[in-house]
């Protein structure tokens, strides 16, 4: 009996693969989602040596690990011996680890202390399509990585869908190897809406049961924009199962799983467990089922067409979370998913013009985001952020916006002996400030609020606010289905710990009393938080400490100076500091952004949200755009607690 690992297409290309890779620096591989690629080229390279160590890079955390355990499961050891992952606050690794796979962001990190990744053999940078912001600048570092260790390392792009002329192209001074394995696909069929529907998640809700009640055998996967809708969609599913034990025409009931970040790794394997005898499986997730991860007999998909994005502005300076419509690229992607197993039915949630009139690939992420964290990072490792090799060049504003910013944070500073005359030179130096903030797993403006908060003698309230900010939707309401009503009730559970300042303070004060508790998890059912999600804070506070020890000098400087001042006034304090562009003065009934004339309202979640108390200035951590242009997690400050910057 062929064993499963052998029955993969990949395994078809087996020596053809690893012929290509001894005798080249660089080898592009293209597989289709479920090929094998993924879990089998790293074993095989396993394979060719007791010593050689592997570093396989991935967009996302969830498939960091899901892979990573795949692995190890087939290799027969445990996670973090031969085989292990690296995430963002989530390490599974050892000394013995041969093979680690790792998002693209701690790889980055990874640079700062070892420049050339000296001790990998093999670096294998996994779906790179997806061109996040991350995935873009490993790519840059690789191309440096290939002049550079010509005899000593080998790269391998990976990728189900991808342009072989333009990474060809990016690496033509390595004359890259190209490889496509053959792919394992069946025919899918397509239905489109006959008009826009108005609402995405009662037309997915309305499709799933259709699709349930109507159609055989095999298991269903929603494409959603985000945790709200996922979970929301997953609880009126549920409630609508036990109501009326919604039943298939082969009499099966339904098994929802959701899926998405933020879930905890013992929920996100549900999406891999076969599915009961008696059950059909939906699953509800991201678009991180796109391509990063391959769930096992997909029948049916259901595409509602649109995702989550984020888009920088570097002249308005904001970071903008919007639903907006997918490309027909990862139409295509999704559509994939149906044909793995068998013939299968993709349901459009979008009319068929609208699919005509969409665009044919999504912009690189690093067209549209800050860039001053990524910047900050390449620096850290050594590399001139102006002459590094980006695949596709972000826009001069953006380049412009980050260096200001790392500028304000006095995170570099001009370098005196650099000729100006030289346009490749760097003209600015990394500060002991800017190798501080290059050491926490943050954004700089979040860590440079740890700095603050140490010289204030204040750091335990904000390691407490920026777990808390790690975590997804902490002060949201329970779902996204959830009512005016639901949203009184919430607030009013959580109406203790609510601080007159705003919502920093109210998190740190959910998670004091959350940490307290004897009893946390009836707690928070009683104030509705998830208590995974406050697990998972306190694992991030932890390891944000364990920096902060390692970094931080003992400073009593700033306390002696405000020592008048409670300690919640010095953590607002030391959150001005670092987030320095993210405050809002009155204008009117509304605010404005500081340095711009773009007017926000306080976000709905926000324990400010109606209140005529809220003063003058308010700081904020983030922008969204639903029916106009709010600011979630905001609190009030006083002016004088702000930072003035001489060089506006």
């Amino acid at each position: 009996m062929v064993s499963p690992q052998k029955a993969l297409p990949v395994y078809a290309s087996k020596k053809e693969i690893l012929k290509a890779i001894s005798s080249n620096t660089v080898t592009i591989v293209v597989g289709a989602t479920g090929s094998g690629k993924t879990t089998q080229i790293p074993q095989y390279l396993l394979e060719l040596s007791e010593k050689d160590k592997i570093l396989c890079t991935q967009p996302r955390r969830v498939a960091a690990i899901s892979i990573a355990h795949r692995v190890a499961e087939e290799r027969n050891c445990e996670i973090g011996s031969l085989v292990g992952y690296s995430v963002r606050f989530d390490d599974k690794t050892s000394s013995e680890t041969r093979l680690k796979y790792a998002t693209d962001g701690m790889v980055i990190r990874e640079l700062a202390n070892d420049h050339i990744l000296s001790r990998y053999k093999y670096l294998l940078i996994d779906e790179a399509h997806e061109r996040t912001v991350a995935t873009d600048v490993l790519l840059g570092v690789a191309r440096q990585l290939a002049e550079q260790r010509t005899d000593s390392i080998r790269i391998i792009i990976m990728s189900a869908t991808l342009d072989v002329d333009v990474f060809s192209a990016f690496f033509a001074s390595a004359a890259p190897a190209e490889i496509d394995i053959p792919g394992r696909t069946f025919e899918v069929a397509h239905y489109y809406v006959n008009r826009p529907e108005p609402d995405y998640t009662e037309a997915a809700f309305a499709a799933v049961v259709q699709v349930h009640e109507n159609e055989p055998r095999g298991d269903i996967l929603v494409f959603m924009t985000g945790q709200e809708d996922i979970v929301g969609l997953a609880t009126q599913l549920r409630e609508l199962a036990k109501e009326v034990r919604l039943k298939s025409k082969d009499g099966d009931d339904l098994w929802v799983v959701p899926l998405f970040s933020a879930l905890p790794y013992d929920q996100q394997r549900l999406v891999f467990k076969p599915t009961p005898k008696g059950m059909r499986k939906v699953v509800i997730a991201t678009n991180i089922a796109e391509a990063s991860i391959t769930i096992p007999n997909l029948t049916y998909v259901i595409d509602s067409g649109l995702v989550k994005q984020r888009r920088f502005d570097p002249h308005t300076l904001f970071d903008t979370l919007s639903t907006v419509p997918i490309s027909k690229a990862s139409v295509r992607q999704r559509s994939g998913r149906a044909g793995r197993v068998g013939p299968g039915k993709v349901f459009h949630l979008y009319t068929r013009g609208g699919f005509l009139g969409l665009e044919d690939h999504t912009d690189p992420e690093i067209v549209r985001c800050d860039l001053a964290g990524q910047y900050l990072q390449l620096l850290a490792a050594g590399r001139n952020v102006l002459a590094f090799p980006f695949i596709s060049p972000p826009p001069t504003d953006t380049k412009r916006t980050a260096l200001r910013l790392l500028l304000k944070l006095g995170a570099i500073q001009h370098d005196s002996t650099v000729d100006p005359a030289d346009a490749t030179a760097m003209p600015f130096v990394l500060t002991d400030v800017g190798t501080k903030l290059a050491k926490f797993p943050l954004e700089p403006n979040h860590a440079m609020s740890l700095i603050a908060a140490h010289e204030l003698g204040c750091l335990a309230g904000v390691l407490t606010v920026m777990s808390m900010l790690s975590v997804d939707n902490i002060l949201a309401p329970p779902h996204a289905a959830a009512t005016d009503g639901d949203d009184d009730r919430v607030r009013s559970a959580r109406a203790a710990y609510a601080s007159p300042y705003g919502d920093h303070l109210t998190m740190m004060r959910l998670y004091n009393a959350w940490e307290g508790e004897k009893q946390p998890n009836h707690w928070c059912k009683g104030v509705q938080l998830n208590p995974a999600n406050l697990k998972k804070a306190k694992l991030i506070r932890t390891q944000l400490e364990d920096v902060a020890k390692k970094n931080l000098v003992d400073s009593t400087a700033g306390l002696t100076q405000h020592s008048g001042l409670s300690e919640d006034a010095r953590v607002l304090m030391a959150l001005c500091r670092g987030m320095v562009d993210n405050i809002a003065d009155r204008n009117g009934p509304a605010f404005e952004v500081r340095g711009t004339k773009q007017q926000v309202f306080i976000h709905p979640t926000s324990v400010l949200f109606r209140r005529n108390d809220v003063g003058e200035h308010l700081l904020f951590d983030e922008q969204v755009v639903t029916t106009k242009k709010y600011i979630r997690v905001v609190s009030k400050i006083n002016a004088e607690w702000l930072v003035v910057d001489k060089r506006q």
